[in-house]
């Protein structure tokens, strides 16, 4: 009865604050971590913030739908609201996007305007999402998994946000964890939507696409890639694996460590399965280089058994083939000194071929073999392969010499 008489601004205050009582309070607990709707996240500072509002924002709604009409002489005609940004649309244009056969620029530019669309809205199509809980965990992996197949068109920020994934703090340096490709906020829901579907998986392939997202994106969120990582190197899991799903494990464990700062989860188990296999010449090589990335693993037996293989295939090997095999003679323990031999004489045999940029590559690792470092014995265990190499070197030095950088000149 009162409110037939009061001013429609009044009602509108009193309605406000009907509708935002219950949500006052704060809904994490004192260990910095979230529940909503059977879900446990990880509170850092701004996705709590985050959540809140979206679960404020989602709530009103629902709210407001069993409000009852208050009518007020001489209101104005109401507005209609636009239309929410249906998360559907947006996945289902990604992959649209992904299978065209449009020109590089024309996908590049497209992306851009979903990415562009996915920030501004982010508030209303999360709200969406989590405003169904049994879809919300099948909904974030679509959505992950469209942004992973068009990656290669995604625009990384400029140098100030790269830069700003970078800070310090009493002088030292500071890691922000922000990907690349997303601003805060995005960046945030994205991490949210990882640790939600990462515990919504059913299979393993569904782990699997999950991890490869999260270091395509660079979506660093630890504690969901330690449990993507602790699932898919188990047991149960492995087995389930062939050789080719095993090399994909380790190479993204190893992008994991490299790019999100994760720690190396233990991979006992995945080398055991590693030394045994039938690896192809290409599976070898990105082994090693997933070796190079995980410096803090000791993994020197398995580098000597996949070296020793590999060394039937090195006379098939391209430049950029040995170049990653000079890079893991450089830098791992435990290569097979046949296997070293044969890549710097296929070295030898290529240097007539080798650019600039990597004639400079190839010098800097035939440098590092010097038998001054103890844990490296391929310069010391090669040395008549290594002899023949470098006067090969030399000429091709002299012949590019005009072409050279800086970088490649040093």
């Amino acid at each position: 009865m009162l409110l037939s008489f009061a001013p429609p601004a009044a009602i509108t205050a009193c309605l406000s604050l009907l509708l935002f009582s219950p949500f006052l309070c704060s809904d994490t607990d004192a260990k910095g971590y979230m529940f909503s709707s059977g879900y446990v996240f990880r509170a850092t500072r701004s996705a709590a913030a985050l959540w809140r509002h979206v679960r404020h924002c989602s709530s009103h709604r629902g709210a407001a739908a069993h409000l009852p009409t208050v009518s007020v002489a001489r209101a104005r005609p109401a507005v209609a609201a636009p239309p929410p940004d249906r998360i559907s649309q947006h996945i289902r244009l990604l992959d649209e996007i992904g299978a065209s056969a449009a020109p590089a620029w024309r996908k590049k530019k497209r992306v851009q305007g979903v990415v562009s669309a996915l920030k501004r809205h982010h508030i209303d199509w999360f709200a969406e999402v989590v405003s169904d809980e049994r879809a919300f965990p099948a909904v974030a992996s679509r959505l992950l998994v469209s942004l992973t197949r068009v990656s290669p068109f995604l625009t990384p920020l400029p140098t100030e946000g790269q830069h700003a994934r970078q800070g310090w703090s009493d002088g030292e340096e500071v890691w922000a964890a922000a990907s690349p490709y997303f601003t805060g906020d995005l960046n945030d829901v994205l991490c949210l939507c990882l640790q939600v579907s990462a515990h919504g998986t059913q299979s393993g392939e569904e782990e699997l696409a999950l991890l490869r997202a999260a270091v395509v994106l660079q979506l660093a969120d630890v504690e969901a890639l330690q449990y993507l990582c602790t699932k898919l190197t188990g047991r149960p899991l492995l087995a389930q694996f062939d050789r080719s799903r095993h090399v994909e494990v380790l190479k993204l464990i190893s992008l994991g460590v490299k790019r999100c700062k994760m720690p190396a989860p233990p991979l006992d188990y995945l080398f055991s399965q590693l030394a045994v296999a039938a690896l192809t010449p290409r599976e070898k090589i990105e082994v090693l280089s997933s070796l190079l990335r995980l410096k803090e693993v000791a993994a020197t037996e398995l580098c000597g058994i996949v070296s020793r293989k590999a060394t039937a295939d090195v006379a098939h090997y391209t430049v950029k083939d040995v170049l990653y095999a000079l890079e893991a003679l450089s830098f791992l323990e435990g290569c097979n000194s046949a296997f070293g031999g044969a890549v710097l004489d296929r070295c030898a045999a290529l240097s007539p071929q080798l650019r600039p940029h990597e004639l400079g590559d190839a010098c800097k690792f035939v440098a590092l073999l010097n038998p001054r470092r103890p844990r490296i014995h391929i310069g010391t265990s090669c040395a008549k392969e290594l002899r023949r190499l470098l006067p090969a070197l030399v000429e091709r030095t002299q012949t590019v010499l005009g072409q050279c950088s800086v970088r490649d000149a040093r």
